[in-house]
């Protein structure tokens, strides 16, 4: 099994989200990722190739997500969440995005939702051709001290397919 294991999120951004409101619209899609049964953990007889434990030291946010990568592609992921509802849904919309995807075109996925995510926060637009889960996430943006709560997952499952992928090593 590959792992990695990061604490990255205490160098991200993180500041006060005071004058920011998110769209209702956005809230309820949050909240209703935040409560998907996929996050109760790995499944009995499970065999992951692929691990990586998103922690954020800063709020106790603790995720683990396990993936099955065969023939260059996801066949599975599971996950594990004691965290926040932004941090849940993140994880949630992060295994429903990558699902039955080949390892490259996760990885650009993932590239494209973390420059879209900091386009936002520099005041510009994001791309198109996101999901409305996804756009829900990007929304997070705006919230300077939950940041790190809607990308910590991003960041460390990019960092652990897309190292291997950089690398060469086989899948």
């Amino acid at each position: 099994v590959r792992s990695i294991d990061s604490g990255k999120a205490s160098r991200r951004q993180s500041g006060c989200s005071r004058g920011v409101v998110m769209e209702p619209v956005y809230q309820e899609i949050l909240i209703h990722y935040s409560r998907e049964s996929c996050l109760d953990g790995r499944k009995p007889g499970f065999l992951p190739s692929h691990h990586c434990s998103p922690t954020n030291p800063l709020c106790g946010d603790q995720v683990d997500l396990y993936f099955l990568v065969k023939e260059e592609s996801i066949w599975n992921c599971e996950c594990s969440a004691q965290a926040c509802a932004i941090t849940r849904a993140s994880a949630a919309i992060l295994r429903e995005t990558l699902l039955q995807k080949g390892v490259e075109e996760s990885c650009s996925v993932m590239r494209e939702f973390l420059t879209s995510f900091d386009a936002i926060i520099e005041g510009e637009k994001a791309f198109a051709g996101q999901s409305e889960a996804m756009k829900a996430l990007l929304n997070v943006a705006g919230l300077p001290a939950r940041r790190a709560c809607a990308r910590m997952c991003w960041d460390d499952t990019l960092g652990l397919l897309g190292g291997d992928l950089a690398s060469g090593k086989e899948l």
